[in-house]
């Protein structure tokens, strides 16, 4: 009965001392691509002062009637269903440079995310998405009036 409990205790401080390994191909929580991860996400205000430092390659998934509503500023649209890596938007890409994807919410942009990391993009889900971006007060284009 002592050894089976040494042994129970044994395998408890084994297991608790290996490092879990993260599976290969699961979204990052980083806000930048690593090299063996082809695909992450950025929180709004990480990717609001990243933009105000760079030109960022930004995709917006939503449909263009959603797009015409209001859309990050400099965003191509390319809606989801139409997303393909030889659309001449994606192929005008960078592949070197992430590419930012963003969506109303976040939802349909961490598809698009996956999808294109996949077709071999460095690609990046805009948490949050464009409500987050409203929500924080930054200017959309085209200008959308303030609900009243």
């Amino acid at each position: 009965m002592i050894r089976m409990g040494l042994f129970v205790l044994c395998l408890g401080v084994v297991a608790c001392a290996t490092p879990a390994l993260e599976p290969k191909g699961e979204m990052s929580t980083s806000t930048e691509p690593t090299a063996l991860m082809d695909s992450s996400s950025i929180e709004i205000t990480a990717f609001h002062e990243k933009r105000a430092t760079a030109a960022l390659q930004l995709v917006d998934v939503r449909t263009p009637q959603e797009f015409a509503q209001g859309h990050v500023p400099g965003a191509k649209n390319l809606p989801l269903d139409e997303l393909l890596p030889t659309h001449p938007i994606m192929a005008a890409l960078s592949k070197d440079e992430p590419v930012y994807f963003v969506c109303r919410s976040g939802s349909r942009s961490g598809v698009a995310t996956q999808q294109m990391a996949s077709a071999g993009f460095r690609s990046v889900n805009v948490e949050g998405g464009t409500l987050a971006w409203i929500e924080k007060g930054w200017a959309v284009e085209p200008a959308v009036k303030p609900p009243e």
